[in-house]
């Protein structure tokens, strides 16, 4: 009967994270404005948490 050998496949020792940065603004000082930046702010944190090897730079 012939041997089987099992090979294993090395694991990484850790996934390299591509951190981004996202910019929202507006461009008047409109109250129908205001929402608009929430808005972008909530599509965009809504795209990152979709991806895992993703990280987020904040802006303090």
């Amino acid at each position: 009967m012939k041997k089987v050998r099992k090979i294993e496949v090395p694991q990484k020792d850790t996934i390299r994270k591509l951190w981004v940065a996202a910019y929202c603004r507006v461009s008047t000082k409109y109250e129908s404005q205001k929402s608009s930046i929430e808005l972008q702010k909530e599509y965009y944190e809504s795209c990152i948490k979709e991806q895992p090897s993703i990280g987020v730079l904040k802006n303090k």
